[in-house]
């Protein structure tokens, strides 16, 4: 029976042990030891998005100083820049932005082209219209922060083999536009107007041996990347959102191999959206927290073990602002239950 632990103590003496610190263990087991410190003594970027309830929430926002990076959660998706088809609205993009600077941390935009979380008013349009969208979107937004923004995910999540498409792609507005080819032709227009920020392609699923999902994902990945590279793309980094799941079953060795097979192909390797559903496990909160901590333990001690990662990013740092607290309500309903799935409570 593992003891009763406080769980920044467990959380952070586990990233410690993860990231390669090496201290005392009297030292690792200190209440302030700093996520983003450790990362960097292993030479990697630790990072969290950042919502609207940092701007609302002074003790959430006070724990960002454990983060060296900045990640947006829905500021830079086209459904926010994008209201109407006739104008731009970058106030949250902006803050975002302006916050990255007043606390001199990078910000990595997330997300230029997504098939989902898109306008309502881009749906219906021609193929003819996407395709004039797709490019002034990139015209428009990209220059307004090249030099002000670290990294874009450039193309969020562009597989989705339930679709039934040629190469596992998802269906969506671009790939309705440009087939197989959007994701090419999203890397080569970036790249023209932003000559400092490093551009990511971001997939999920990519952590579970799911059949038709982790299994179809990875090797379609590695694919696009193969296609990217070959028609002289600037591709960067490839991010894993890793949303693991305690229901699932893992072979992190599976995971560590798709890893390395990235690193062969010379990209830095991203987990970008980390964080953990515990819907499966039991009520007692100490108990989903050791397991919690044994599985990204496990997982990260894989890729970590890779040089090409270089960033591990958490989608949020507070459970009372996670996104599965939302789907936890949505599925169960109000309980007494929250899930507990990042590394504060």
């Amino acid at each position: 029976m593992i003891p009763p632990v406080h769980r920044r103590r467990f959380l952070k003496g586990l990233a410690s042990l993860a990231l390669g610190w090496t201290s005392s263990a009297a030292h690792a087991d200190s209440y302030y030891l700093n996520l983003g410190r450790i990362a960097r003594d292993a030479n990697i970027l630790f990072g969290s998005a950042l919502g609207g309830a940092y701007f609302n929430d002074g003790s959430y926002a006070s724990l960002f100083a454990e983060a060296q990076l900045l990640v947006g959660e829905w500021q830079f998706k086209l459904a926010s820049l994008r209201p109407t088809r006739e104008t731009y609205d970058f106030y949250n993009a902006d803050r975002l932005v302006a916050v990255g600077q007043s606390l001199n941390k990078p910000v990595k935009a997330h997300c230029l082209f997504w098939q989902d979380a898109n306008p309502a008013w881009l749906s219906g349009l021609s193929t003819i219209e996407l395709r004039r969208v797709f490019d002034e979107h990139i015209e428009m937004v990209v220059p307004r922060y090249a030099g002000r923004v670290y990294a874009w995910d450039v193309v969020n999540e562009p597989f989705w083999p339930a679709d039934g498409q040629e190469g596992g792609f998802g269906k969506g507005p671009w790939y309705q536009a440009f087939g197989q080819d959007w994701p090419l032709r999203a890397f080569k227009r970036v790249s023209t107007l932003d000559r400092t920020a490093k551009f990511a392609l971001n997939e999920a699923q990519c952590d579970n041996n799911v059949v038709g999902l982790g299994a179809t994902i990875r090797p379609a990945l590695l694919r696009l990347v193969d296609t990217l590279q070959q028609a002289g793309a600037n591709i960067h980094a490839v991010g894993l959102e890793s949303h693991l799941d305690m229901g699932q079953a893992y072979d992190d060795g599976i995971f560590g191999e798709f890893v390395a097979q990235l690193a062969r192909r010379r990209v830095e390797v991203w987990i970008s959206e980390l964080d953990v559903r515990d819907f499966s496990l039991p009520d007692d909160p100490g108990a989903r927290d050791a397991a919690i901590a044994a599985r990204v333990g496990a997982f990260l001690g894989q890729a970590l073990a890779s040089r090409a990662l270089t960033q591990v990013v958490t989608w949020g740092l507070s459970d009372k602002y996670s996104w599965l607290d939302s789907l936890w309500t949505q599925l169960y309903g109000n309980t007494v239950r929250q899930p507990r799935p990042l590394p504060f409570d």
